[in-house]
């Protein structure tokens, strides 16, 4: 899902992993959030019980 992809794009957006060219750029840090959101808001709708 995205939610991992998210979170890594989150903590490279304020420098805590480095080693990439998105490394301490702080538009990361949003993509990340939205991202990691998105794939949170999937899990959720898939796992709803229907009636």
């Amino acid at each position: 899902m995205c939610s991992p992809s998210g979170a890594l794009w989150s903590l490279q957006g304020i420098g805590l992993v480095g080693g990439s060219f998105m490394t301490g750029q702080s538009q990361w840090l949003y993509i990340g959030i939205v991202t990691a959101l998105v794939g949170l808001g999937g899990l959720v709708w898939a796992n709803r019980s229907l009636p």
